[in-house]
């Protein structure tokens, strides 16, 4: 809905003030993904996303070790079934579009930015949705909530599943050349690493100046 909004806004020949080319330089113009069953990332995003939720809320229960995962027999494999998916979609309607406000950070005085900007009824249909999942979350009171927490190394978790689609959607969004499974895989196992080696290096230089304070 957020690239709607932008396009609506800011249509592919928009131009700034000055007269200028809005979509320039850093600035791509997206295209909005609309749902399409014969499109194999649409389709693997979706039943990703709907075992990562089922599993979350406990609706599969706890998953085997990944030494026990059967490529013959996959963990949670009626629910990785196209024709499964496509049976569940069929009875449920999309949700209506609803135009939105829209922020550009760091657009500068060149750029105009027009749209709905009704704060109060975004805030009045926020409030209504918030209040929804506090009904739900109370009638599902004791169901409680299962975080998942990543393992890249599980080929049956549904966790590279997800990266890869969600990446790979972001990249066609922008025309940008998409990433094989494997790829995505190795990118995600490099990120924690990483994040842990940076947050040691910056802990260790925090205490070097907490000793100098100290003498």
């Amino acid at each position: 809905d957020r690239i709607l909004d932008l396009i609506s806004v800011f249509p592919e020949d928009a131009k700034t003030k000055s007269g200028d080319p809005f979509w320039s330089g850093h600035k791509k113009f997206p295209l909005a993904a609309k749902f399409n069953p014969n499109d194999d990332m649409h389709v693997e995003f979706m039943i990703a996303a709907s075992n990562l939720f089922a599993g979350m809320l406990k609706f599969h229960g706890a998953k085997h070790p990944s030494e026990q995962n059967d490529p013959k027999n996959r963990w949670q494999a009626q629910y990785r079934d196209k024709a499964w998916l496509l049976s569940i979609l069929d009875k449920i309607n999309p949700p209506e579009y609803k135009k939105g406000a829209v922020s550009l950070e760091g657009a500068g005085d060149d750029v105009e930015v027009a749209g709905n900007n009704d704060s109060d009824k975004q805030l009045e249909e926020l409030l209504e949705s918030l209040s929804s999942l506090a009904s739900s979350a109370q009638a599902a009171k004791g169901a409680g909530f299962e975080p998942a927490d990543f393992e890249k190394d599980d080929d049956d978790n549904f966790h590279i599943d997800f990266i890869t689609a969600v990446s790979n959607l972001r990249a066609a969004n922008y025309r940008i050349p998409q990433a094989a499974r494997h790829q995505c895989k190795m990118i995600a196992g490099r990120i924690i690493p990483a994040i842990a080696t940076t947050t040691a290096s910056v802990t260790g230089l925090v205490m070097l100046e907490l000793f100098k304070v100290l003498q």
